[in-house]
């Protein structure tokens, strides 16, 4: 396993390892999965919405899939 950092202009939620995208009226946008949902108005769970530019703080990079 390596110990990967980019640098922090490109530490953006699309390509964080907790993203997860969807597809809502056209637009491309993304669900923030690094905390458990937290409960809506209509009490169905969900997470954050956040755009592909966004950052938190809790980021950390996609590693390819089925490699080390």
């Amino acid at each position: 396993m390596t110990n990967y950092t980019l640098p922090l202009r490109s530490q953006c939620c699309s390509n964080c390892r907790y993203a997860r995208g969807f597809v809502y009226e056209k637009h491309e946008l993304l669900q923030c999965c690094c905390k458990p949902p937290e409960y809506s108005t209509r009490f169905h769970p969900r997470w954050p919405t956040v755009y592909h530019e966004s950052w938190c703080g809790s980021w950390v990079y996609v590693e390819a899939e089925g490699g080390e």
